[in-house]
C-alpha cells in the first residue's frame, strides 16, 4: 500500500510468492521484489521445520512433548514430524544405497557419500534464493520449470561435485562420477522431499502418502538420472587427455541440464495434455534409466580395478 498497490493485489502476490509460483509484476519497486523473494524462500522451505526445532528446543522437560500446531489450515501434532521425515528421506537413502553399491570394485568411503548427500542438501537453499530472484524477474511458470529450474539446479549440484570430491584421491575410476553425483543429487532431492510431503500432509495426510509414492519412483531418482549423466562426464573427463576434459565436462553437463528441463517440461504440461503424460512414463523415463544403465556399464568396463 505505501507503493500505491492495492490490497487485493498484495495479497495475490504475496500468495504466489509463497507458493514459490512466481510474480505478475517484474516491473515493481526492488524492495517489494526483495521480500516478494523471502516469501518465496519461505514457501520453500515451509513452517513445520521450524516448530519442530523450536518445541525440541524450549520444551521444559528437555525432550519433546506431543503438541500441536495450527498450520496449513490444520492442526499438526509434532509427533508427525518424525513419520513425515521418515516419507520424505526414506527414498532418497534408498537410492543412494543402490547407486552405491553399482560401483562393485573399489567402493567409496561411506563418509564421502554422506558428506556429499548433505551437501546435496545444503546447496539446495542457495539454489531457491537463485530460483526465487528468477521467478521474480520471469513470471512464465512453464519457463521457471523447464528451463531455469534445471540449469540452476544441475549448476548447483555440478559445482558441488567438482569442487569438493573431484580433485579428491578418492575419485579414482570413473564410476565414482556416477556415484558421488548421485548421492549429491539424493540429498538434493530428499529436503525437497520434505518440502514437498509436508505441503502435502498440511493438505490432507493422505495426500502425503501418495506425494510419498509418486516422488519416490519418479522426481527422486530423477535428479540421480539427470546428475549421472554429468557424473559420468567427470569420471570420464578425469582420465581423459588434458585437452578432451572441458568438451566431455560441458556435453555431459548439458545434456543433464536438458533432461531434467524435458522432465519438468512434461510433468508441468501433463496437467494440461494427456500425451504429455504418456510420453513422460512411456519414453522419458525408460530412456533415462537405459542412459542410466549404459553409462554405468562402460564406466566399470574403464575401471582400473577391474
Amino acid at each position: 500500500m505505501l507503493h500505491d498497490i492495492a490490497m487485493s493485489d498484495a495479497v495475490f502476490e504475496v500468495s504466489s510468492a509463497l507458493g514459490t509460483v512466481g510474480i505478475t509484476g517484474a516491473e515493481m519497486p526492488a524492495l517489494l521484489k526483495s521480500v516478494l523473494i523471502l516469501d518465496m524462500l519461505l514457501g520453500r522451505i515451509e513452517i513445520i521445520p521450524f516448530f519442530a526445532a523450536g518445541e525440541s528446543l524450549f520444551s521444559d522437560r528437555g525432550r519433546p512433548s506431543s503438541i500441536s500446531v495450527h498450520a496449513g489450515g490444520r492442526m499438526v501434532q509434532i509427533d508427525d514430524v518424525p513419520v513425515i521425515l521418515a516419507l520424505a528421506l526414506g527414498p532418497g537413502i534408498f537410492w543412494v544405497w543402490f547407486f552405491y553399491t553399482r560401483d562393485r570394485y573399489e567402493p567409496e568411503p561411506a563418509a564421502q557419500i554422506v558428506r556429499l548427500f548433505f551437501l546435496g542438501m545444503f546447496v539446495t537453499v542457495p539454489v531457491a534464493f537463485i530460483e526465487g530472484i528468477a521467478g521474480a524477474l520471469i513470471a512464465v511458470p512453464l519457463i521457471m520449470a523447464a528451463v531455469v529450474a534445471p540449469v540452476v539446479e544441475e549448476f548447483g549440484k555440478f559445482f558441488v561435485v567438482r569442487r569438493t570430491i573431484y580433485p579428491s584421491a578418492e575419485f579414482d575410476e570413473p564410476i565414482d562420477g556416477i556415484v558421488y553425483a548421485a548421492a549429491t543429487a539424493l540429498g538434493f532431492a530428499s529436503l525437497e522431499n520434505v518440502i514437498y510431503i509436508t505441503a502435502a500432509y498440511l493438505t490432507a495426510p493422505a495426500l502425503a502418502f501418495g506425494t510419498f509414492v509418486i516422488r519416490a519412483i519418479f522426481s527422486v531418482p530423477g535428479h540421480a538420472l539427470f546428475s549421472g549423466v554429468w557424473g559420468y562426464a567427470l569420471g570420464r573427463a578425469k582420465f581423459a587427455p588434458a585437452e578432451e576434459r572441458q568438451r566431455i565436462i560441458l556435453r555431459g553437463l548439458v545434456l543433464g541440464v536438458v533432461l531434467h528441463g524435458i522432465f519438468n517440461f512434461l510433468l508441468v504440461t501433463a496437467e494440461m495434455f494427456a500425451f504429455a503424460l504418456i510420453i513422460f512414463i512411456l519414453v522419458l523415463i525408460p530412456v533415462l534409466w537405459v542412459i542410466t544403465t549404459r553409462n554405468i556399464r562402460q564406466a566399470l568396463q574403464r575401471s582400473r580395478f577391474r
